[in-house]
């Protein structure tokens, strides 16, 4: 079954809750790959942005809404977050799932 959504920019920041300029290159081993398909690292990821959501259905809606509006976007898990959780043995939302996209990065960027 196919859903149909539309989601104005604003509806979009609701779906995150902070945003920084890609740094995976220099944390490679910080973050896991959560897709299974062959990663299209491209050079628009260079200058992306990396979207932390609080839980994966948000994750898959910004992955759909990044896409939809033509930018390269890879789901990735956050390892940092998630073991200071188990450490803390916090339940609930961890807010561990990150989208890497390849939207250029904008320092105004604000979190919902």
């Amino acid at each position: 079954m196919n859903i149909t959504l539309t989601l104005s920019p604003a509806q979009a920041e609701l779906l995150w809750s902070q945003s920084c300029e890609n740094f995976l290159t220099s944390q490679s081993n910080r973050f896991e790959y959560l897709e299974n398909d062959v990663l299209p690292f491209g050079p628009e990821f260079d200058v992306g942005t990396m979207f932390w959501c609080e839980t994966a259905s948000d994750l898959l809606l910004l992955q759909a809404y990044e896409r939809a509006d033509g930018h390269n976007a890879l789901v990735l898990w956050d390892l940092a977050i998630a073991e200071k959780a188990v450490a803390d043995n916090y339940k609930g939302p961890i807010g561990a799932y990150v989208l890497l996209s390849g939207r250029k990065w904008k320092c105004s960027e604000t979190a919902a």
